[in-house]
């Protein structure tokens, strides 16, 4: 989640897990530079998924959709299938 990069993206227990995961990260690539392992971390910003469904849900109600992921680059919110890709990416050859 980008609440482990950027303060007030997610409540404080909620960011701090997220920052520990994104060291982690960091930690686990720097210790297997040249082991062939490959490390990544994807860190989505607002995806509408179970969790952030009541979110989405509640702007589209109130004709607010458009404010939904105003501050990322898409001027919108993200969805699923768009991470799998950018994983399933990560996770290959290419």
């Amino acid at each position: 989640s980008v609440a482990g990069l950027r303060a007030g993206a997610g409540g404080p227990a909620y960011s701090a897990s997220k920052a520990g995961v994104i060291n982690l990260v960091q930690t686990a690539a720097q210790q297997l530079t040249g082991s062939g392992i490959r490390v990544n971390a994807v860190c989505p910003g607002l995806i509408e998924t179970g969790m952030t469904q009541s979110l989405f849900d509640a702007a589209r109600d109130k004709g607010r959709e458009n404010m939904i992921g105003q501050l990322n680059p898409l001027q919108r919110g993200g969805q699923p299938i768009e991470i799998a890709r950018a994983i399933a990416f990560l996770a290959s050859e290419e």
